[in-house]
Formats: structure tokens, sequence, C-alpha cells
């Protein structure tokens, strides 16, 4: 984050935030995520989810069933192109078949 090359999205911020428990665990997640530049959501990002999810309908049936947030997050990085999304989620490579974004799948821990 020192070098300002993490970037979030508002939807990975929620999801994020979502999972803290306590009062004192958010606020100390929040201003964690404070630290990272965010990708914005607007509906340029929102056409090209929908976009993405109507190409992948066309490989066959069911082939669209992604998370939603997984979509608007590729969308977000393919907009801001060059952006890379770091994940351990196949439904990125899936997305990464209609969206230009770096796909980097990090190693199981």
């Amino acid at each position: 984050m020192d070098a300002d090359r993490l970037w979030i999205t508002p939807i990975v911020r929620m999801e994020i935030l979502y999972s803290a428990r306590t009062t004192t665990e958010y606020t100390s997640v929040e201003t964690e995520l404070d630290g990272f530049r965010t990708l914005r959501n607007d509906r340029a990002v929102a056409d090209a989810a929908m976009s993405a999810m109507s190409e992948l309908a066309e490989h066959s049936d069911g082939y669209h069933r992604v998370p939603l947030t997984d979509a608007l997050i590729a969308a977000a990085a393919a907009e801001h192109g060059g952006v890379a999304v770091l994940h351990r989620d196949t439904h990125f490579d899936k997305l990464a078949e209609v969206l230009t974004f770096e796909n980097v799948t990090l190693p199981s821990s």
C-alpha cells in the first residue's frame, strides 16, 4: 500500500467490512481499507459487467452464472485497464475470457 499500487472496489470494501463481527473490528478494518485507492464503480462498470455475463451466456447453458460481485470487480478492473485482479476464485478465470484485465491467480495458502 505504501507504493500506492493496491486498489479496491466499493463492492469488495463492503464484502470485507460485512465480515467484521464487532464495532471495534469494523473500525479497525475500515481504517486499514482506507489505505487502498478506490476504483470507481459507476454505470460504465455495471454495463461492462452485464455485457460480460451476456457474452458468457452465449457459451453454454449456465456458463454465465458467476457471482455478481465478481463480475463487477472484473469489469471495474477492465474499465481501468492495466489493473490486475489478484484472486483465488475460478470465476475470474471465466470472466477473463470476455473482459480485458490482468488475471492473477494467487497460490493456495
